[in-house]
């Protein structure tokens, strides 16, 4: 067994992502060192019907949102990379998690 940290070590990944692309990325960046904090939205994570979910979420953290919205925001406050579904940052916070549009200070990528 190595003892060598990842190439990520210490890098904060916040895995908003729903689909395929997000949740293998944040498994890969997980797979490379990186804290991945897996958060789901109200009502939990993955069910037995989406076996798939329960591999791409190895290495991660996982946490489920709630209708308060203030520990999502402290959590997007400290990470260094947030990744968001393709369909958009404000589409992936409206629909999963229950507001229009990421906390104030934060760029999305396109």
């Amino acid at each position: 067994m190595s003892t060598q940290e990842g190439a990520l070590a210490g890098v904060r990944v916040l895995d908003l992502t729903t689909g395929v692309a997000g949740p293998v990325a944040g498994m890969l960046l997980g797979d490379l060192g990186a804290d991945v904090v897996k958060v789901h939205p109200p009502g939990g994570g993955p069910s037995a019907a989406e076996p798939a979910l329960h591999v791409w979420d190895r290495n991660k953290t996982s946490a489920i949102a709630s209708e308060d919205l203030g520990p999502l925001a402290r959590l997007v406050e400290g990470a260094d990379v947030v990744l968001v579904s393709t369909s958009g940052p404000g589409v992936t916070y409206g629909r999963s998690l229950g507001t229009g549009s990421p906390p104030a200070g934060r760029r999305c990528g396109s």
